[in-house]
């Protein structure tokens, strides 16, 4: 495990879930889901590109990551 002292800063953290996933797995639409993955992903690089944002997703959660804690970061 490597410590980076630039993680250390203060900065914006969003966190979303893709609602009735569960619910949609249960009911065998697994395309539904992963389309509404697609679309969260090609949404999340779009917004990469115009600001200083990272993002990480696992299971259902999105977590999105600013560079700072700066007005533009956070819009």
């Amino acid at each position: 495990m490597q410590y980076s002292p630039a993680n250390s800063a203060t900065r914006w953290l969003a966190h979303f879930d893709l609602l009735g996933t569960r619910a949609l797995l249960a009911e065998g639409k697994e395309r539904q889901v992963f389309l509404a993955y697609e679309r969260a992903l090609k949404e999340l690089k779009r917004n990469d590109d115009r600001a200083a944002i990272r993002h990480t997703w696992f299971s259902d959660t999105f977590l999105i990551v600013g560079a700072d804690d700066s007005g533009p970061t956070f819009t």
